[in-house]
């Protein structure tokens, strides 16, 4: 394994995908209206479909999991509805 690939890992090993982060992302995609379609790394999902990504820890589970956490940490740091 050459060194770019060995960065490339410790980067993902960085991002822990528990059982608690499942359950909040799972939560917070229950919320999400039934008819509405979900674009994941382009290619788009129902909400069940997403959800059953996420509760098997997939590669489509984990970018949803990475989409959510990035959300929620712009919403507390005050970047979502800041005043411009």
């Amino acid at each position: 394994m050459d060194n770019n690939s060995q960065a490339t890992k410790t980067e993902e090993d960085k991002f822990e995908f528990s059982e608690e982060l499942k359950q909040l992302v799972v939560e917070r995609i229950k919320s999400i209206p039934s008819n509405l379609q979900i674009s994941v790394g382009g290619s788009e999902y129902t909400k069940e479909e997403i959800m059953s990504h996420v509760q098997k820890g997939d590669d489509v589970g984990k970018q949803m999991a990475e989409i959510q956490l990035q959300f929620l940490k712009e919403l507390t740091s005050g970047k979502i509805f800041q005043d411009e």
